[in-house]
């Protein structure tokens, strides 16, 4: 069928099946006769279950009046069954991919290409890196994978050409495991060192690439359906560039290299700028898409600590890997041709780097439960310092703090409406010994022991340790650490108050006169210079920064290259910590927006974060394969998309909280466990047991009428929940943050209205008692139980009598 109408019928069908689950959740399931009603239809209809089996179920089952009422929604409790579903359009842009492609097997059919995808993911549910628990949305991906002209082919070729930058490095090709090298001439070609490009992507490589997809993004399949206008479309674009026909100069002319080795005679890969600590196969850019070039590398990247999410040959289907050309057998007739087969096997491991870019980049998990909802974001960013060598904030040093810059991107993350303000401070560590008291109480030696020569050596490292460290700055007596990090609910009160009723509610909303309160999210700049240190101080996590909801710490000190443990190639990974604006933008980032490192998610299988290191390079703060100091397209929507997502979870939170306490109130006061409504021919849920109890005792404390509003609401935030992913499709902040704040607020207003009815009602009932009376049983069921059991018998006999039916004689013939 049409992707495009099927989402179409996808955004239709949301409403409709709020609707329709309406009808079917306004019972509960209590009641013993409903009980076995239901088990008598299952034992009469399946054909699963043996008669006996079913029968004795319905003898033996007991009553258990205190299952899951159906009246409530499912929204509010089951994240898996019925979640808020978010559009994401995936635009694959295949560069050099086509019917004349090089090796034969990277000749992709689009339209089957894209089938794979469909069937790989078609859809993905984020978790919450803090809980591990499943988001209440899930993103149903639709993709477009569509062929770049050659004219884009040619352009870009020329351009990653010309920015080609030889390096001092030399390198050899990885092999990769179980491959055999191939012997071009006398020796090996793969075993020699040979020199390393890099390409700068900033200037003329990000221009050429916003061209081709600025190009390829202007009609997209569903913009008639969505009506989109580009806004809402990601994009990865894959290239296949040929390392012949962007060869530099010196390459290409060199005697070593003819023309059928000239693929391996040298190796280029992609940095953001001259500065960057190290390049990639992919990276980000500052617009909506992603870099993959299965060309380029193989570059070798991961962490030292672990092998868990190293980059390494076997992680892209790289153009000059040696099984994707025919061998020697094929060749020779000996077998048929392997085509097809390595061409799937391309197809497979292609899609599976696609579907990665989808869980960590463009629908990645999110970092925080709860994010901020307030008016307005103070940020004030304090330096403590253990030396007078340099102040961090006066300008026109390596060591200062681009405080605009900080407060530009930190803007560029704010809901709309919301204001930042950013203040700054500069103060001696020495004279705030609380402080310098928390920083040394969170320090931590982590130990490495090896051996080395015959001797067993032990390394220590120092680090800190994050939790302890903002634990111990909460707890202190400085106000400037416990009384900043306690001032922001203090100062924001309530987000949104308990309004007494339901016009009251609509009456602030509409002139939006709440106030919202402020939030301080402090940033603690700790800039030490211990010349007896021999390492460096990084936190737990290896790096110069730590964030959490309520705090970020970030590390300064005069080492312009301090070694962290992630290497690059052949070396490892240095990062300066002159200068922390990078770092300070990671973590207000992750505390306010709920951003991700783009090479973290949360593993469901293992229950912890797991690392894939092939998307941490490019245009993002987060180290520390990335240094840059500024946000691109892709984060803001994220902090956009995380804020919706964080107030719909809040939301629903506040429905379950008061849908729990009205079905305790209704378990209590409404109910009775001995039988009453037993009788009934349909089942009674407690909206009409109410009402049936007002009719017969009169005016009671909780009104049917005050109930059945309530259940009105709660339907009402179904409507709007199924609403809440149409404005998601075009990225449109105003709208998508007006629409979250009405939902947390009437879901706020339905909270507290629930929570206050209930507690009046029960002060009604303090001065009663509770007494239950018992109600007959019916004198004729021993006869049907009689009955059952006798049936049961004759069909057994007769079961027993046609599977097990008399032998015929049968007459052996005569052999003579």
């Amino acid at each position: 069928s049409d992707p495009g109408t099927a989402m179409r019928g996808g955004i239709r069908g949301g409403a409709e099946e709020g609707r329709r689950r309406r009808g079917e959740e306004d019972e509960v399931k209590e009641g013993a006769m409903a009980t076995r009603q239901e088990i008598k239809s299952s034992a009469r209809w399946s054909m699963n279950m043996p008669l006996a089996a079913a029968v004795f179920l319905f003898l033996a089952l007991p009553v258990d009046p205190t299952r899951a009422p159906r009246h409530i929604p499912k929204f509010a409790f089951d994240k898996d069954e019925s979640p808020v579903n978010i559009p994401l359009i995936l635009k694959v842009i295949l560069v050099d991919l086509g019917p004349g492609a090089e090796p034969p097997p990277f000749r992709l059919d689009k339209d089957e290409f894209e089938r794979l995808l469909f069937q790989t993911m078609p859809e993905h549910q984020p978790r919450c890196a803090e809980t591990g628990e499943k988001l209440h949305v899930a993103f149903e991906i639709f993709y477009d994978v569509i062929h770049a002209s050659h004219a884009d082919s040619s352009s870009l070729a020329r351009v990653i050409k010309s920015s080609m930058r030889r390096t001092e490095r030399f390198e050899t090709h990885p092999t990769p495991a179980g491959a055999k090298k191939e012997v071009d001439g006398e020796e090996e070609a793969e075993s020699k060192a040979v020199p390393v490009y890099d390409v700068i992507v900033e200037g003329d490589v990000q221009s050429e690439l916003e061209r081709i997809y600025e190009a390829n993004s202007k009609s997209a399949k569903y913009d008639d359906s969505l009506h989109l206008h580009g806004k809402g479309v990601y994009s990865i674009l894959i290239l296949n560039m040929d390392k012949q026909a962007i060869a530099p100069d010196d390459v290409a002319h060199s005697r070593q290299a003819s023309a059928h080795s000239l693929g391996s005679s040298y190796i280029y890969r992609y940095k953001m700028s001259h500065d960057s600590a190290s390049g990639s196969d992919a990276f980000l850019t500052r617009s909506r898409f992603v870099v993959l070039d299965l060309a380029s590398g193989p570059c070798l990247f991961g962490s030292s600590h672990s092998g868990e999410g190293t980059v390494t040959v076997n992680s892209l289907p790289r153009r000059y890997d040696v099984k994707w050309k025919e061998t020697e057998e094929e060749k020779k007739g000996m077998i048929g041709s392997q085509l097809q087969r390595r061409s799937l096997r391309f197809q497979a491991e292609l899609a599976q780097v696609v579907t990665s870019s989808i869980q960590y980049v463009f629908a990645p998990d999110v970092q925080f439960d709860e994010l901020d909802f307030s008016e307005k974001l103070l940020v004030p960013i304090l330096i403590f310092r253990n030396h007078r060598m340099y102040d961090p904030l006066e300008p026109g040093s390596p060591f200062s703090l681009d405080v605009a810059k900080i407060e530009q991107q930190i803007k560029s993350l704010a809901m709309p409406g919301q204001e930042v303000e950013i203040v700054t401070g500069l103060q001696s560590l020495l004279e705030h010994e609380r402080i310098a008291m928390a920083l040394n109480h969170a320090m931590r030696t982590d130990t490495v022991h090896e051996s080395k020569h015959g001797r067993y050596l032990v390394r220590q490292k120092n680090y800190i340790d994050s939790t302890l460290l903002f634990r111990a700055l909460a707890e202190s007596s400085d106000y400037l650490a416990s009384g900043l990090i306690a001032a922001s609910p203090v100062l924001s009160q309530r987000f949104f108050p308990d309004f007494e009723s339901e016009e009251e509610m609509h009456k602030q909303q509409k002139s939006r006169r709440w106030a919202l309160g402020t939030r301080i999210l402090p940033v603690f700049v700790f800039s030490l210079e211990e010349e007896w240190r021999e390492d460096v101080l990084l936190f737990d996590n290896w790096l110069p920064y730590a964030a959490s909801k309520d705090v970020v710490a970030v590390i300064q000190s005069g080492h312009s290259d301090s070694p962290v443990p992630f290497f690059s190639g052949s070396s490892y990974i240095t990062m300066s910590l002159q200068n922390p604006t990078s770092n300070i933008l990671a973590g207000v980032g992750a505390a306010i927006g709920g951003l991700m490192p783009m090479d973290q998610r949360f593993s469901s299988l293992h229950k912890k974060l797991e690392s894939n290191y092939l998307w941490s390079h490019g245009f993002t703060p987060f180290g520390p394969f990335a240094n840059s100091t500024g946000y691109g397209k892709i984060a803001i929507d994220h902090t956009l998309t995380n804020n919706y997502i964080s107030r719909i979870g809040a939301a629903v939170k506040r429905v379950n909280d008061a849908l729990l306490r009205m079905d305790d109130f209704a378990d209590k006061l409404l109910f009775d466990p001995l039988g009453d409504g037993v009788e009934a021919k349909r089942r009674m849920t407690w909206l009409d047991r109410l009402q049936r109890k007002q009719q017969q005792e009169g005016e009671l404390p909780l009104s049917y009428e005050t109930v059945s509003k309530l259940h009105k609401d709660v339907l009402a935030l179904e409507d709007m929940l199924s609403k809440g992913a149409e404005e998601m499709y075009n990225l449109d902040a105003k709208k998508t943050h007006d629409l979250s704040d009405d939902i947390f607020a009437r879901a706020s207003a339905f909270h507290a209205h629930a929570i206050r009815s209930l507690a009046a009602a029960e002060r009604a009932y303090d001065c009663c008692s509770l007494k239950h009376d018992i109600i007959p049983r019916v004198r004729w069921n021993p006869l049907l139980r009689a009955f059952l059991l006798g049936f049961i018998a004759v069909c057994l006999v007769i079961l027993v009598a046609f599977l097990n039916p008399p032998q015929r004689r049968r007459v052996k013939p005569v052999v003579r």
